[in-house]
């Protein structure tokens, strides 16, 4: 299986989780790169909080971000 490297990702929104500055439960709007990686993963590049008018973004709860962050990490 292919994988891909959240390490500087999966930190950032483990911190905001643990700060409870973001709950599990709550979405938020994922930027993904625009050309698959491999087959066609395209991975997440960066979240906000609000929607992106200017650009497109996929609105995912944050537990899902998370699972696919920690199952496609290359440090597993």
């Amino acid at each position: 299986m292919n994988k891909y490297n959240y390490d500087p990702l999966l930190s950032e929104l483990l911190e905001e989780i643990e700060d409870g500055v973001i709950e599990l439960e709550e979405d938020i709007y994922i930027i993904r790169k625009t050309e698959p990686v491999f087959d066609n993963y395209r991975p997440i590049l960066d979240y906000e909080y609000d929607d992106i008018l200017d650009g497109p973004c996929e609105r995912m709860r944050v537990s899902w971000v998370l699972k696919e962050m920690e199952d496609m990490n290359t440090d597993k």
